[in-house]
């Protein structure tokens, strides 16, 4: 289990490898998609087939949601990641064909097992799979695309089977994979060139002559994502449903609206403000965020100042920042954490109170015994269940801040809080129980900063904004009725059905 969250599964997690547009030679491309005017970026709405599911999952003040509008939800949090996902595993497979090479049932069966401790410690692949809440057909795609790319690699770079776990060759196989794109046409929602109208993605290649041509659509990228989706990623896309559908009503009432266009165009104007190497998906990492989160974030900002005719002005700017001085001092707190879990490895749910009380028992244990000298590297590594901090003594090298970073808020503000050398009593997180070390306090900088100079104006704009448009979305929740269906109705979702299509 891992500390930071993300929104999907490990198994898609361990894919992103950030598939970018590249275009082919104009005497290469087998089709010509359609290049946009004026250098604008005009964003088709996507098409969704019409049988989607239509059961209830929430009302709000009477208004019923369906599962067809999670469907939905789900799929636009997740579009970069599932569109690249798709591309990719397309693409292994042409890249084979072009090598005349085929992955061994043995070579998935080893990614497979790869990937099990992430995605469910201790448990077998038969296990996991009893679960219910993934299908070995998924699980085996994405194995099949990892060992794919692996074989493709150490071929064209000729790596001895001795050297093919080196960490720098991890790190080249990056640059192989780039490398391959250029090979492609790329078209993602939101660039140039688009794919298809209603579609999600589309690819377009040679492969021995022959042009190919594959197009990612909505019933294609459901249908995968459904297939992978862990129960408490449902449940928070119920959430977020219930939240989008207060800013779209807010936004409604008062006449206005965000597109898609406009979003999308933001996003472009990010990637060209920082371009390679500290690129714009380097920045959100490090801020605990994905590309999809900051267009539901920058969307809900707009909505909030468009939805109350909201003018910002820089007195309260300048109030604002001297609030939170140490923030944008750059205050940090470097620490080492233990965690009793109390969700469960494979579903994300809480476990059973039974099991989350004897859970806060051993965090007071462990804690006890760090605060009476137990040296705490090794209580760690015996007792933590963050599997990606435990073999280091539980220490957390991304320092923690004020905000952001992607920590759960009752974790930060605890460590953030802590002295140098302090060890806490238990803090209750959605992820379990930390015991948490301080090992290290980074105070404001006392340097002379120009606060108007465009850097730290748009940063501090930024985290205005985005405090403001949370606290309004608080707002709208509190004031209006809303009803969730509960988590068994709910992960029903799993076991939709979809219609068959042909493939293309």
């Amino acid at each position: 289990m891992s500390m930071r969250t993300l929104f999907l599964s490990a198994a898609i997690a361990a894919t992103l490898l950030g598939a970018r547009a590249h275009a082919q030679s104009e005497d290469e491309s087998p089709i010509d998609l359609p290049m946009l005017r004026d250098d604008a970026v005009v964003v088709q709405p996507l098409e969704y087939d019409k049988t989607l599911p239509s059961a209830p999952v929430a009302t709000i003040d009477g208004v019923t949601l369906t599962q067809a509008d999670l469907l939905k939800e789900l799929l636009t949090a997740n579009l970069q990641t599932i569109s690249n996902t798709l591309l990719m595993t397309k693409m292994v497979d042409l890249e084979l064909e072009r090598e005349d090479m085929k992955v061994a049932d043995s070579a998935v069966e080893a990614e497979l097992a790869d990937m099990l401790p992430r995605m469910a410690p201790g448990k077998t692949l038969d296990e996991l799979l009893a679960t219910g809440i993934y299908s070995r057909s998924y699980l085996e795609r994405i194995a099949r695309m990892n060992a794919g790319w692996k074989q493709l690699f150490w071929k064209a770079k000729n790596i001895p089977e001795e050297s093919r776990a080196d960490q720098a060759n991890q790190l080249l196989m990056q640059l192989f994979v780039n490398e391959v794109k250029n090979r492609y046409q790329l078209a993602l929602r939101g660039q140039e060139p688009a794919p298809p109208a209603g579609s999600v993605a589309a690819l377009n290649t040679i492969v021995r002559g022959k042009r190919v041509s594959y197009v990612v659509s909505t019933a294609e990228a459901i249908e995968f994502l459904v297939g992978l989706l862990r129960p408490a990623t449902i449940l928070q896309g119920q959430n977020t449903l219930v939240d989008n559908a207060l800013v779209r009503r807010a936004l409604e009432a008062a006449g206005a609206s965000v597109s898609d266009t406009e979003v999308e165009a933001w996003v472009k104007a990010q990637h060209e403000k920082y371009p390679p190497p500290f690129t714009w998906e380097t920045i959100l990492r490090i801020k605990g965020t994905t590309p999809d989160g900051e267009r539901n974030r920058w969307r809900n900002v707009q909505a909030w100042k468009r939805s109350n005719g909201i003018q910002i002005g820089n007195d309260e700017l300048e109030t604002f920042r001297s609030e939170n001085e140490d923030y944008f001092r750059s205050r940090h707190v470097k620490v080492s954490h233990i965690l009793i879990s109390t969700a469960d490895p494979i579903t994300g749910l809480p476990l059973p109170a039974d099991q989350c009380k004897e859970a806060e028992e051993r965090a007071a244990t462990v804690a006890r015994l760090a605060q009476e000298g137990v040296d705490f590297s090794k209580l760690a590594q015996r007792f933590s269940d963050d599997t990606s901090t435990a073999t280091a003594g539980g220490n957390m090298q991304q320092p923690i801040k004020k905000w952001g970073g992607g920590y759960d808020p009752d974790f930060q503000k605890a460590a953030y809080a802590m002295k140098k050398g302090e060890i806490s009593s238990p803090v209750k997180s959605q992820f379990g129980y930390h015991v948490i070390l301080c090992n290290e306090v980074s105070e404001p900088t006392r340097r002379e900063i120009n606060w108007n100079d465009a850097r730290y104006a748009e940063w501090i704009l930024e985290e205005y904004e985005t405090k403001k448009m949370e606290a309004w979305l608080e707002g709208l929740r509190a004031k209006a009725k809303i009803e969730l269906v509960g988590p068994e109705e709910l992960f029903k979702l799993k076991k939709a059905e979809f219609p068959k299509r042909e493939d293309g």
